[in-house]
């Protein structure tokens, strides 16, 4: 938890997208509304699923 990566898709709450981690592309779940571009870090891990927020 806590990694840093910008997400690739506009993602809208409890949604999924994709973010880049270091030039690898994940597929992530958004706690928020999150536009291609942002910063965003993993908030938390539930089995496979990756959850982000945005970076503030």
């Amino acid at each position: 938890m806590g990694k840093e990566g910008k997400a690739t898709t506009d993602m809208k709450r409890k949604r999924n997208g994709f973010a880049d981690f270091n030039g690898k592309k994940t597929k992530v779940y958004a706690e928020m509304d999150i536009q291609s571009g942002e910063m965003v870090y993993v908030s938390d891990v539930e089995g496979n699923i990756i959850k982000v927020k945005k970076l503030k």
